[in-house]
């Protein structure tokens, strides 16, 4: 059940019997960024879910468009200094994973930049071509074809590793701005109450499914990492996203709806 940032699909899932027969594919959007978005959210991030284990992140770019004079993240942030408040950047939605990862960006780099919000990272294209919003922060899969035909120059990747798909391409933090990483992740949880022995069975079924050289390739084939894990290490990874998106979300002054 998708809309509202996966808030109802999570909510069902939080909602279901902990038999483990209904299992939720969340990400840091429905439990670390969705909490700062709405003032009655449903369902506990952490209290109402058994974590299983993270399935992969989708890596985001940083692209600006090839006439803007800036060929690294150093030169993009020296020219935001004199132009204070004018670099726009497009995302696909307030509260969005790229819409937060322009906010570290100007945050970590001490620039103002324009955010100017999308129904989706597509739709910010066409204005990012005719040089009306000059950076856009996407997927890598969204992103490949433009950047293979020259329409945008991609400056960074805000993982913290560097993408398979575009190993030429820095990381933040290599680029110059450590500590800065912002991952879209997806993972599974269970209800909150799943008993060990159901959770034990999900947690080998998906590491061998992510094991499969099938599954691998499509996951691939999707602009999507792998990124296996067990559930103590996705329950860290929502208590570590709860604090720093809540950090980011509160210093781009989003108000909760």
């Amino acid at each position: 059940r998708g809309v509202a940032g996966g808030s109802i699909g999570s909510d069902l899932g939080a909602r279901a019997q902990p038999d483990g027969y209904t299992i939720l594919l969340g990400s840091n959007g429905t439990h670390a960024i969705v909490p700062y978005l709405y003032k009655r959210l449903p369902y506990d991030p952490v209290k109402d879910f058994t974590p299983i284990g993270m399935v992969a992140i989708t890596p985001t770019v940083l692209a600006v468009t090839p006439d803007l004079p800036a060929r690294s993240v150093k030169e993009l942030l020296a020219l935001a200094r004199t132009r204070p408040g004018q670099l726009a950047f497009g995302s696909s939605g307030v509260g969005s994973t790229s819409h937060l990862a322009g906010e570290m960006l100007g945050a970590l780099g001490g620039v103002t930049l324009n955010h100017v919000p999308y129904k989706s990272a597509s739709a910010a294209y066409p204005d990012g071509f005719g040089g009306r919003v000059p950076l856009i922060f996407d997927s890598v899969l969204s992103m490949t074809a433009y950047l293979k035909a020259g329409k945008l120059r991609a400056l960074a990747v805000t993982t913290p590793r560097r993408v398979s798909t575009l190993p030429e391409v820095p990381t933040m933090a290599e680029a110059g701005l450590p500590g800065y990483a912002v991952t879209l992740w997806i993972a599974t949880f269970g209800p909150a109450g799943m008993p060990p022995p159901i959770t034990v069975r999900h947690v080998k079924a998906q590491q061998a499914a992510l094991a499969s050289p099938e599954v691998r390739e499509q996951l691939g084939a999707q602009g999507a990492e792998l990124s296996p894990g067990t559930p103590a290490d996705l329950a860290a990874a929502v208590a570590a996203d709860l604090k720093r998106m809540g950090e980011l979300v509160r210093a781009a002054r989003i108000e909760p709806q």
